[in-house]
């Protein structure tokens, strides 16, 4: 796969993967959990610094490292083959595809209900399931017509997407100020602890690009501007969007809201609120769907090419030159995953201990390659080093521990369908050549 992503499609891929449908479903949990709008804007801004943290560590990593995979390629080369592998296998089996199904049930809810209210029908909330699942096979059949054709869907998503999300957020400054002392409530480090989670899964998925680094324009120089300039630029809305919400709906109609945009929508543009706004999840759903397609395609591909047992997943079209196989799988296994959950909150229960899990080790990993390469090139260091890798990699030490804690049942499920991943790296050894990835 050839170098055809430019600076602009990399940007709109992680913007589009990070802003979903996070920020209108997590926004009023954050605000009841805290005493104060202070506070509230405390905790935005302390997630999006600690996310820059690990933005800075990914940055370092995929510059240094720019091949297709992100952590199988780190993992690998810190720790050994073995734990690239387990990584690679979390996230094809667990986590790409649970989030993929994840993000699909709102994506349907809302489209479900967008229609009904524009064409006046009433539909069967057991449809959620079968529009969720044709969602995602749409988006996994574009991206496999080749790389320019889902990079230009995905432009077009993100920027439907944010265009919206600002309008909306402009539109309700236009609303009488309301009330924005909060009810007396009780500020608890439980309650923190579960709104900086809330806010971290909000800003979930800038180190995605590194998956597809290879396929990057000019991709040393351009990854690390990319990753940190997501974060800032997704930041900054995050927190616009917030001051519109708390300015149309005032503190305790944030916390008490069960859909905070159309709420402060509805203050100015009451006819309206419930279809835009409808239109706009539906559509933010998709782009996030598309670039996790899109880049989570890319490590399987990555272990194909390492393992002959999973050689067939490094297949190529011959005519997009994109991972063709690597997309059908992860297509139609999220596909499955949304038939066999059948709710949001059963397919996202699964996925937060693995991810965050890996993200403690690639942190550490960083401060492991400086040492045990210390001649390789690196266009790019972190700053403050390696307080900042310290940093992040103890705050995915504590929100892995806080899932844990949250849902052990769920937990245990996800970490023992990751741990399965031993057994079958035992025999994909046996039938394969090992080699480092991208070494050769």
């Amino acid at each position: 796969m050839k170098p055809s992503l430019s600076f602009f499609d990399s940007v709109s891929l992680m913007v589009g993967i990070i802003v979903g449908v996070g920020i209108f479903e997590t926004t009023p949990d954050i605000a009841a959990q805290l005493p104060s709008i202070s506070a509230v804007f405390g905790v935005w801004i302390l997630g999006g610094l600690l996310s820059l943290c690990g933005a800075l560590c990914y940055a370092e990593l995929a510059a240094a490292y720019p091949k297709n995979g992100g952590d199988y390629v780190y993992l690998s080369r810190a720790y050994g083959q073995w734990l690239g592998f387990l990584f690679a296998w979390g996230r094809v089996v667990v986590v790409q595809p649970g989030t993929i199904a994840a993000i699909a049930f709102p994506f349907a809810h809302f489209f479900i209900k967008t229609l009904e209210l524009i064409c006046g029908l009433t539909i069967s909330e057991s449809a959620v399931v079968p529009v969720a699942a044709s969602g995602v096979l749409v988006l996994t059949v574009l991206n496999c017509f080749g790389l320019r054709v889902g990079a230009r869907t995905q432009n077009t998503l993100t920027v439907i997407k944010v265009a919206g999300l600002v309008l909306i957020t402009i539109a309700a400054f236009f609303a009488p100020a309301a009330n924005s002392s909060p009810a007396l409530s009780e500020s608890t480090l439980h309650g923190f602890g579960l709104a900086i989670i809330l806010v971290m899964f909000t800003f979930g998925g800038w180190s995605d690009i590194a998956y597809v680094a290879a396929e990057v324009h000019n991709n040393v120089r351009n990854i690390p501007r990319i990753i940190i300039l997501t974060v800032i630029v997704v930041g900054i809305l995050y927190l616009f969007a917030n001051a519109g919400f708390f300015w149309a709906l005032g503190y305790n109609g944030v916390a008490s809201s069960e859909t905070v945009a159309v709420d402060a929508l509805k203050t100015v543009l009451p006819r309206f609120a419930q279809a835009m706004v409808g239109t706009l999840i539906a559509v933010s759903a998709l782009g996030t769907i598309n670039a996790l397609v899109f880049t989570g395609a890319r490590i399987s591909h990555a272990i194909g090419l390492d393992f002959l047992l999973f050689r067939s997943l490094a297949v190529e079209s011959r005519t997009s030159g994109g991972p063709l196989v690597s997309l059908l799988f992860l297509g139609i296994s999220s596909a499955c995953i949304i038939v066999l959950m059948g709710s949001f909150e059963r397919t996202v229960v699964y996925t937060t201990p693995v991810v965050w899990f890996f993200y403690f080790l690639s942190s550490l990993g960083l401060i492991v390659l400086r040492s045990k390469e210390k001649f390789a090139a690196r266009p790019f260091l972190v700053p403050l080093y390696p307080v900042l890798p310290i940093c992040f990699a103890i705050t995915s030490l504590y929100i892995f521990y806080s899932a844990v804690d949250y849902e052990l049942l769920g937990s245990l499920i996800s970490i023992g369908i990751l741990l399965l991943g031993i057994p079958v790296y035992k025999v994909a050894v046996k039938v394969t050549t090992i080699k480092l990835p991208h070494q050769s």
